[in-house]
Parts: C-alpha cells; structure tokens; sequence
C-alpha cells in the first residue's frame, strides 16, 4: 500500500487559492484512495518566514481548523504537526488540471502580495475585501469582456455553468456595473462555503477539538514513524 503525504505552511489562515488548489483537492483524494494519507502542518517550514511563538501558534490552529471545517476525516488520516525527517524520498503527484487562482489584483493569489480572499472572514470584512477586486474603468453602460475581468475570473471557479453563462452575458449586453459582479462573488462564495464558514467559527469556538483532532493524528503518525526507527536502527545496528 502507497502512502499520500501532503504538507501546508501555517503562514496564515488558508485563503481561497489555498482551498481550491490545495486543501480541497487534497482531502478529495484522501477519501478517494485506499492508501494511507499523511497530511500533516508545516509549522517547522514556516519559521522562515514567521519568528514569533506566537503568531505561529495562532496560524497553526487556524491552518487545523480550515482542514477540519473542509471536511477533512481524521479516522481516515493522519492529520498532525510537523513530527521530524522522513527516509523515503515521496514521489510527487501533479494534478493535471491545477487552477490559477487569480488574486484581487489579478496576480497570482498569495498572502505576500497580500491579494487573498479569506473565505473565513466575518461577512463584512469578506465583502470589503471582495469589492476590493481590482477592475478597470469601462463605463457601466459600455459591453465588458468577461475574460479580461478579475471579478469574472474568480466567480468563473467556484460557480456552476449556468451562472457563468449568465453573467457572461451580462458582461456583453452592457448596462452593468463592475458592483454587481463583485456583489453576485461576495454572495456565491457564502453560499458556497457556508458549511465551511459554520465549522471553523465552530472550531474557534471549541479550540479543545482542534487539539484533541492533532493529538489522535500525532499518535497515529508516530506509531508508524517508530516502525521506521526500528528498521533504520536494525540495518545500522544500533
């Protein structure tokens, strides 16, 4: 049996580029396959960028809790911090259809361009940030080119197609503004992940889970880590 390792950096409160590309995919595949998932937190890795206790603390919880409120299944996985070093090389698995998730300001989504949608906000500071999308200056009354627009391509990889084309063919038709677009986001990236928003405020609320949920994948991960001791300490007979 194979074993599935994914890793994230607690540098923050995953955002929206974070869930589509990685989180998300991540717990689909863990309950797809019948190989054992390691998904583990990569707190060690962030103290590069991250120097104080702290914050790194902070981070870490919400990173757990953004997993758990996806639905991530523990008994399924094992979900911990980062443990130590590993003596198998993992081999890499790349999604052929990986997403660009554009930003608020049409690069690439990334918290040090400080561009990310955080789908965990309360409402009103989620929707200040959406209405914060970058667009240009085309007159309300003028046609708009969907494709060329930050808000159209943000709302394009969450919505189903019949809203896409829908709005699509309001971009076209002219006669509405860039506010209506962003509005049409704020309220689709609710309904979305409404049951996720539910789970991680629920999460916040009973921190308790979080760490009785890392200390069950933490026993889980260690038991099979002292397996590898063992053998490592049987070949180089210590």
């Amino acid at each position: 049996m194979a074993r599935i390792l994914t890793g994230v950096q607690s540098t923050g409160t995953p955002h929206l580029g974070n869930l589509l590309g990685a989180v998300l995919p991540a717990i689909g595949l863990s309950k797809a396959s019948q190989d054992d998932s390691f998904l583990f937190i990569a707190d060690l890795h962030s103290l590069t960028q991250i120097k104080k206790g702290e914050t790194l603390r902070e981070n870490t919880f919400a990173t757990a809790a953004t997993w758990l409120a996806c639905g991530l299944d523990i008994d399924k996985t094992h979900f911990y911090r980062q443990m130590g070093e590993t003596f198998v090389i993992p081999q890499a698995k790349i999604q052929d259809d990986t997403q660009y998730i554009p930003g608020t300001d049409g690069e690439k989504m990334s918290k040090s361009r400080n561009n990310t949608i955080n789908i965990f906000l309360p409402q009103k500071k989620l929707r200040k940030q959406i209405m914060g999308i970058k667009t240009d200056s085309t007159p309300l009354e003028d046609p708009k080119n969907p494709e060329s627009c930050n808000v159209f391509a943000i709302y394009k990889l969450i919505a189903p197609n019949s809203s896409i084309q829908a709005l699509r063919e309001k971009y076209l038709a002219g006669g509405m503004g860039y506010g209506y677009a962003k509005q049409l986001l704020f309220e689709l990236i609710l309904e979305r992940f409404e049951k996720e928003r539910e789970q991680f405020d629920y999460y916040h609320q009973h921190p308790e889970e979080v760490h009785i949920a890392l200390a069950k994948g933490a026993e889980k991960a260690r038991k099979v880590a002292h397996e590898v001791l063992l053998r490592v300490r049987d070949k180089v007979g210590y």
